[in-house]
């Protein structure tokens, strides 16, 4: 088991691994080896230690880490200078730039400074193992773990072992990583290993589109942002092939290299393979997975149900709150009423009166009955849930306090059609349907000193 890991080199990235060790449990040393003038290492560690322990404030505001685990994870960490001093270490991880001779000249360094059965690893985007590891004292316990950036948030971790890495190394870094919460993917030593190998294509593309005036810089990322990047959260590239169908990927592909002249659109050959097999994906029972039997219906539904889920996640996020209140109340001359109203909605409780004579429920709640003029009432509570009605963004007529443009949508509510305003959250994502919650959320003290809450909506 490791215990105690060093990081060598304190930049974004270092600190980052550090961070992600930190709250995983382990003892850290972030190690600076820069020759700098007199303090000014201590600079560059204290700068580190300023940005992680910001980072947790972060994780913690938003719900990923506790409060009470910041401390711990700071005092997990230590500021340290040099390369002496690491014996009892079992995991180095080298985070320098990425420049071969720096990191080869660290590596050689490393000779009877740390244990010989400690693991070391390089987290190189682009620089195969086999260039880095005859530098290494032990080249069988030398490895690539590429952290993405950034490292603390990024669950993924590229495992990319070199020629003479020995088997159980290879073992012991994916169980490590995955003890720290990681996904931990092995792959084979290839230029540019799995996610830069495709990034850069992806990057480049980007970049052609704003090149050839296709779309501006703005345009491309909101539509990776919408479009790709929703997808992909959920759905694998090989298992989107075989859901849209290998043979649609052969004819774009065919289709771009005579539209653009690029051989860079060129089909591959095992999706070559895969037409000729007929192999398409669910609806011939096989593509690059296999769909015999219920696995269609399985993996059908399995995908429609995750994007579901992340289009609910992509609305929740993009729509924080619907902090919301009746005005009609607000403006009532029946203050008891009122501070009834204000009570019950503290209370988590969305109230209204009914008539005690011909058991009419009212919105806004009534000191008398609109139908049978009955001043004899009781509250009853409605559900904490209703639908958008109808909507309309202005940013004139709101309540002291809030600055427009704002949403004012009619929610539906058990039938009642509740006014409402909608004071946090793009206007833009409020759609007609969309379900919502209550959640109370006190705001103010009104002119008569009672409690004031607004019916804070979230997404369903």
């Amino acid at each position: 088991m490791i215990e105690t890991v060093a990081v060598l080199g304190p930049g974004r990235i270092g600190r980052q691994i550090a961070l992600a060790c930190a709250l995983g449990g382990c003892r850290v040393r972030l190690v600076d080896l820069k020759p700098r003038p007199d303090g000014a290492a201590s600079a560059a560690l204290a700068d580190a230690r300023r940005e992680i322990a910001r980072d947790l404030g972060l994780m913690a505001e938003e719900g990923v880490i506790k409060a009470g685990e910041i401390a711990p994870a700071l005092e997990r960490i230590e500021d340290h200078v040099g390369l002496e001093g690491l014996g009892d270490c079992g995991f180095v991880q080298e985070a320098l730039p990425e420049r071969i001779e720096l990191k080869r000249e660290v590596f050689a360094r490393l000779a009877g400074r740390v244990a010989p059965d400690a693991v070391i690893a390089s987290t190189t985007s682009t620089i195969s193992p086999a260039h880095l590891a005859d530098a290494v004292p032990g080249p069988e316990r030398f490895l690539v773990a590429h952290w993405l950036n950034p490292a603390h948030i990024i669950p993924l971790v590229e495992v990319v072992p070199g020629a003479l890495t020995a088997p159980a190394v290879v073992e012991r870094t994916l169980a490590f990583l995955r003890g720290l919460g990681k996904t931990a993917v092995r792959c084979a030593d290839s230029p540019g290993f799995i996610v830069p190998r495709i990034q850069v294509l992806l990057m480049n593309e980007a970049v052609r589109l704003v090149e050839d005036g296709v779309a501006t810089p703005e345009e491309v990322d909101l539509a990776i942002r919408a479009g790709l990047g929703f997808r992909y959260a959920t759905v694998g590239v090989f298992e989107f092939i075989d859901w849209g169908g290998v043979d649609i990927l052969y004819r774009a592909s065919q289709f771009m290299t005579r539209a653009t002249g690029d051989e860079r659109f060129q089909t591959p050959r095992l999706v070559e393979e895969k037409m000729a097999r007929n192999e398409l994906g669910p609806k011939t029972g096989r593509g690059f997975f296999e769909y015999a039997g219920e696995a269609r219906e399985r993996f059908e539904t399995a995908k429609v149900r995750a994007l579901l889920r992340q289009l609910r996640r992509e609305r929740e996020g993009d729509v924080t709150y619907f902090r919301a209140v009746d005005p009609f109340p607000l403006q009532s001359a029946e203050h008891t009423k009122l501070a009834d109203f204000y009570a019950r909605l503290g209370e988590g409780r969305l109230s209204t009166t009914r008539c005690a004579g011909c058991r009419r429920t009212a919105w806004p709640p009534r000191a008398f009955c609109p139908e049978c003029t009955s001043d004899r009432f009781e509250w009853v509570d409605l559900p904490a849930e209703g639908t958008v009605h109808a909507f309309t963004v202005q940013d004139t007529g709101l309540p002291a306090g809030f600055a427009g443009p704002r949403v004012f949508a009619i929610v539906k509510v058990d039938g009642h059609r509740i006014f409402t305003i909608i004071v946090d959250g793009d206007p833009a994502r409020v759609v007609i349907g969309q379900r919502v919650r209550l959640k109370p959320v006190r705001v103010a003290d009104d002119p008569q000193g009672d409690p004031r809450w607004l019916a804070a909506f979230t997404p369903t």
